[in-house]
């Protein structure tokens, strides 16, 4: 059976949703990277492209762990991370919720 070519890892935790995110992403925040049931569902893909706000901290960090748990995979960290995003491809995000 031939895995789908990837999957879009937003890695932030509250702020998900309250800033925004791609609307083809799926929310991990990297705690719950190693739960059976996220593992089952990163698995079915050969590439993960994952980002946070700014992918300084928990985009690398969650990249570095689905390396250890996926070492054939291809994973990658979108530079600049989810401000990046909402820069050049603005039709692809939601909007910010607002308190």
């Amino acid at each position: 059976e031939k895995q789908k070519n990837y999957i879009l890892v937003d890695v932030r935790d509250n702020d998900y949703d309250i800033n925004g995110h791609h609307i083809q992403s799926i929310n991990i925040p990297i705690h719950l990277l190693n739960t059976e049931e996220q593992i089952n569902k990163l698995s079915q893909f050969e590439t993960i492209i994952c980002y946070c706000m700014y992918s300084q901290f928990r985009g690398p960090a969650f990249c570095r762990k689905a390396q250890e748990i996926f070492p054939q995979k291809k994973i990658y960290v979108v530079n600049g991370g989810y401000e990046s995003i909402k820069l050049q491809l603005p039709e692809k995000c939601t909007e910010e919720q607002f308190e």
